[in-house]
């Protein structure tokens, strides 16, 4: 469950970064921001989890390559019967 602050501190990050992608922006585009990443991850820095410079605004395309980037992609082989 989410917390009530954390939900606070979400809705902050994506009125402060315009509802933008931050990661398609830099790349200059422009996606609309669903999620708020947590650049150092939360399990490892619980410290920084509402803290402004650690949250970054993503669509959910760049959020999922980002947690994503070091798995090897599934590849399909044509079935032979």
């Amino acid at each position: 469950m989410l917390s009530t602050p954390w939900k606070h501190k979400r809705l902050e990050i994506l009125y402060q970064q315009n509802n933008e992608c931050q990661v398609c922006k830099a790349n200059g585009l422009y996606s609309k921001a669903d999620t708020v990443h947590h650049i150092k991850y939360l399990r490892k820095h619980p410290e920084l989890a509402l803290t402004d410079s650690n949250l970054m605004a993503l669509c959910d395309n760049c959020h999922f390559e980002i947690h994503h980037k070091n798995k090897p992609k599934l590849q399909l082989n044509e079935e032979k019967w």
